[in-house]
């Protein structure tokens, strides 16, 4: 079974439109999907769409932690983009179109996944990237196992914890999962 988010525009339901920006939108329709067809359809609410600054990390973060494979949305930020590389989510955009639309177009292959890793290592490598408290985020590959904190996104390798039973976040101070 595959999950994916799409991100919407009011109240993320299959009959909301896709919104433009993945980090501000107002809610997430999460579709699970059992051997191309939809099995279950919920829509959650963006609880970080308000933030004054990381959104769209904090989103990626909640994303990759419900096991999402895809998310689809008008457009993402350098934050959120890194998070979902870096977890292996795959990224897809699509603008003016109801949210049931885009997941049917995704189901018949009709999208193309964005190719984010030159954008990513050029801006790691320029050190434009907000690096978060003591994160090194040039250290992280893509499929390595990590940590993800659930309220603000950051990430943090596995292999750099001496306890891996319990690791707390270095920019707000949750545990990590």
């Amino acid at each position: 079974m595959e999950k994916i988010v799409v991100a919407g525009k009011n109240d993320g339901s299959l009959y909301d439109d896709i919104s433009d920006n993945f980090g501000r939108c107002s809610a997430f329709c999460l579709a699970e999907i059992d051997s191309g067809e939809i099995v279950s359809v919920s829509s959650q609410k963006n609880n970080s769409a308000d933030f004054p600054r990381s959104a769209g990390t904090m989103a990626a973060g909640w994303v990759v932690n419900m096991g999402v494979s895809a998310v689809i949305a008008g457009k993402f930020g350098p934050g959120s983009t890194l998070v979902l590389y870096r977890a292996g989510v795959r990224q897809y955009q699509l603008n003016n179109m109801a949210i049931q639309d885009g997941i049917e177009l995704f189901l018949e292959g009709e999208l193309e996944c964005i190719d984010c890793s030159n954008m990513l290592e050029n801006m790691i490598l320029q050190n434009r990237f907000r690096k978060g408290n003591r994160m090194d985020w040039s250290s992280l590959k893509r499929g390595d196992e990590h940590y993800i904190c659930s309220d603000c996104g950051c990430m943090m390798p596995k292999s750099r914890s001496s306890d891996k039973s319990l690791i707390h976040c270095p920019n707000c101070g949750n545990e990590m999962k």
